[in-house]
């Protein structure tokens, strides 16, 4: 059984204390567990804090979870200063004996056949299970407290994780937190097809470039379609040809250099999602919000922050997908769903990152509130999740069923999931 049972399923049941009374260590000193302390999923003792009665005196400190007490020695943990304060070291096996080096453990309880087998043959039909997730036929059961609680849990998880992975991209460009805003507002137009192209147009503009010429639609337009590496060709139309003439000038004017026309991706995308086409939108945004990152900061509804994104592409663009190819005329207005799918994976993450960095904490809680207020997003995950019944109201509860598919379910961490550990504790 010791060569089956993982280390986390160990960890599982001591944290849930699912293991059989009284118990007792391997040197028959009775054990009462007043706390089993707290989960440390960073370097050291699997649980820390905890308070624990051996034999006669009570003990305060670390317990470390391993399938065999030999584990210690094999994970060097008797040269590891991390360790010295462990005070239960919790085996399946003890295989050991007293042969520990430094730094032994107070006690040792070996759990094996001290915990309902039933529990750990229910886990492993969770992880054989080739369903869409683990617990599919299961998860009906888990009670509506636990689904609201641990969805918010997971939502700021998932925040925290954009968090982290924002925090590396701000330190990359010189803690100018305005600057990658611009960025990942770029990248959600090209979603992922086109996020790369994108990311690599607004960083071949100097933002006070682009801040500078705001108040002019046609040199913002110009300076985003020439520097897209679109206006390098012979047009017919009026329209591109301004545009070439004006990105000419400001080209030589700023010392430029676009990135390669290749790179941008239109196959199997629908026409409204052409690069062209999102180029124009953003070029929009630009010129009709004087200080983009300023006025974000100071809204406070997102009824105001969707109405900033209420915008449809210059007039050429109504009757255009490419330059000097006509198409049956549609104001290229942005679309809704695009708006809060790039609030949701763009805006509202730096809104929150702001607020953390600025320690303006109103600005964190107000980007969570934001996503409360949003709808829920659309796709294949969610779509899944409904038909199980989780809830998918507003982007809050959405952006947390993504996470939960995709950090826990798809790799089976039953054990980490609050879902998992009702269903296996009934």
């Amino acid at each position: 059984m010791n060569n089956k049972v993982p280390e986390s399923f160990l960890c599982y049941l001591w944290k849930f204390q699912l293991v059989n009374f009284p118990l007792v260590s391997v040197d028959n000193k009775s054990i009462i567990v007043k706390n089993p302390g707290i989960r440390n999923t960073d370097g050291g003792p699997d649980f820390s804090n905890a308070l624990i009665k051996i034999g006669e005196t009570i003990w305060a400190g670390n317990v470390e979870i391993h399938c065999k007490s030999s584990d210690w020695i094999k994970h060097n943990h008797h040269h590891d200063r991390k360790y010295e304060n462990v005070i239960l070291h919790v085996v399946l096996e003890d295989d050991l004996g007293p042969n520990y080096e430094s730094f032994k453990p107070v006690a040792v309880l070996e759990l094996k056949n001290r915990f309902d087998f039933k529990i750990y043959s229910k886990y492993q039909g969770f992880i054989q299970n080739k369903g869409w997730i683990a617990c599919e036929n299961y998860i009906h059961q888990v009670k509506e407290l636990t689904k609201v609680h641990f969805l918010q849990r997971i939502a700021i998880e998932r925040i925290e994780r954009k968090f982290n992975l924002l925090s590396v991209e701000l330190i990359k460009n010189k803690s100018d937190i305005e600057q990658l805003f611009y960025i990942q507002l770029f990248r959600s137009f090209g979603f992922k097809t086109n996020a790369t192209p994108f990311e690599m147009l607004i960083k071949s503009i100097p933002l006070m470039v682009l801040i500078k010429h705001k108040d002019e639609l046609l040199k913002i337009e110009a300076l985003l379609f020439g520097q897209a590496g679109m206006l390098d060709q012979d047009f017919k139309d009026d329209y591109p040809n301004k545009l070439k003439t004006e990105y000419a000038f400001l080209k030589h004017k700023y010392a430029l250099s676009p990135i390669q026309v290749h790179l941008w991706q239109y196959l199997r995308l629908r026409p409204s999602n052409f690069p062209t086409i999102r180029i124009a939108q953003l070029s929009v945004i630009l010129h009709q919000n004087t200080s983009l990152f300023s006025q974000i900061i100071e809204v406070e509804s997102t009824a105001e922050l969707l109405h900033m994104f209420d915008i449809s592409a210059s007039k050429y663009w109504d009757t255009h997908y490419h330059f000097d190819k006509t198409s049956k005329k549609k104001i290229k207005k942005l679309g809704d769903k695009a708006v809060e799918s790039m609030l949701i994976n763009s805006v509202i993450p730096i809104l929150f990152i702001y607020g953390y960095r600025t320690i303006k904490p109103e600005q964190s809680d107000k980007a969570l509130n934001f996503l409360e207020t949003l709808k829920g997003e659309n796709n294949a995950i969610i779509r899944q999740w409904e038909h199980l019944s989780l809830p998918t109201n507003n982007a809050l509860q959405t952006q947390a069923l993504i996470e939960l598919k995709t950090q826990y379910c798809d790799f089976k961490k039953c054990l980490e999931c609050e879902f998992g550990c009702e269903l296996l504790n009934k």
